[in-house]
């Protein structure tokens, strides 16, 4: 549970700074000869600050909400 927390910090924290999610996605290709040319398209995804601010919320709710990790037993002399 922690570990998802601190996943959806960090994805929370990025979704602010960034305000939504670009992706490069091939398009065509162009064959000429022994050249070809590769064609990306940008797909930009925007997604409201809210969503990133719900993700930062709820992923400090899932760390602090963690059970405590026990303490390390002494070792044997």
């Amino acid at each position: 549970m922690r570990v998802l927390g601190i996943v959806l910090v960090i994805c929370g924290l990025l979704l602010l700074i960034y305000g939504g999610v670009t992706l490069l996605v091939p398009k065509d290709v162009v064959n000429l000869g022994s050249v070809s040319i590769n064609i990306h398209e940008n797909l930009a995804i925007p997604l409201p600050p809210v969503v990133g601010a719900i993700f930062l919320i709820l992923g400090v709710i899932m760390i602090m909400s963690a059970p405590a990790l026990p303490p390390y037993p002494p070792p044997p002399y």
